[in-house]
């Protein structure tokens, strides 16, 4: 004797499947946070500028807290892929030769204060040449790195062309940081500046803002989150996309 319910369960069955399997697409979704809330942005020939092409080359460094990558929404275990800057304005800026980000952990509560930081790297990009665009210029990491959630980190930006034009405009925040050197640099008309230690100048007050690129932690049981929000609703799937919890 036939079922009268057959199809229609299998139906809702494929229906649930086809859900699941929506939902298991998303568990690898990458969230952003931006660190830094200023509007303003350096000149054509002002600095700190990560795309500043004022001079042939500009070495930089930009120290950020852990406590401000947290207030940004970046949990501890987070997988984080990529760093950007928001350029306002091109300002005619060339394509920056060999353009090269770099991360550093460090404990160190004011680590670019005296030089440049050289240990605790953990990631950087493919040195590529870029030409700033408008809007955010996301630079991915040759491999992602898992932040801890109490490292502070030190992102370096360099490149080195053989002419110059101008700097690029990039947003910044320029108060609220708290006390510390936030941003450290070195500009010439020369080869070889992303290896020089010399310093053009520092900041103590001001920073570009960033984007960080980041895949938040699974809790335990589960294989990734959709977004950061699930962490905090305890909403989980797992491998297979089914929701555990």
């Amino acid at each position: 004797m036939k079922s009268i319910f057959t199809r229609p369960i299998l139906h809702c069955i494929c229906l649930i499947l086809a859900v699941s399997g929506m939902l298991g697409s998303q568990l690898h979704a990458q969230s952003f946070a931006i660190v830094g809330n200023g509007t303003a942005a350096n000149t054509s020939s002002g600095y700190p500028a990560p795309f500043g092409q004022y001079y042939w080359g500009a070495r930089h460094q930009f120290f950020v807290t852990a406590a401000q990558l947290t207030a940004a929404g970046i949990p501890a275990g987070a997988s984080i892929s990529s760093i950007g800057f928001n350029v306002t304005a091109t300002n005619g800026a060339a394509s920056h030769t060999g353009f090269v980000v770099r991360v550093f952990t460090t404990t160190s509560t004011n680590p670019i204060s005296a030089g440049y930081l050289t240990t605790g790297q953990v990631a950087q990009t493919t040195a590529a040449n870029v030409a700033p665009v408008t809007g955010w210029n996301q630079r991915t990491l040759s491999a992602s790195f898992t932040w801890n959630g109490t490292s502070n980190l030190v992102i370096e930006t360099c490149f080195n062309n053989s002419a110059y034009t101008n700097n690029a405009s990039t947003q910044w925040t320029t108060s609220g940081l708290g006390t510390g050197t936030w941003s450290r640099w070195y500009i010439a008309d020369a080869t070889g500046v992303c290896t020089n230690t010399l310093t053009s100048g520092t900041s103590t007050t001001t920073r570009p803002n960033m984007r960080f690129g980041f895949t938040a932690p699974a809790p335990p049981g589960c294989s990734a989150l959709s977004a950061p929000a699930d962490a905090a609703s305890g909403v989980c799937f797992n491998g297979s996309g089914a929701m555990l919890n």
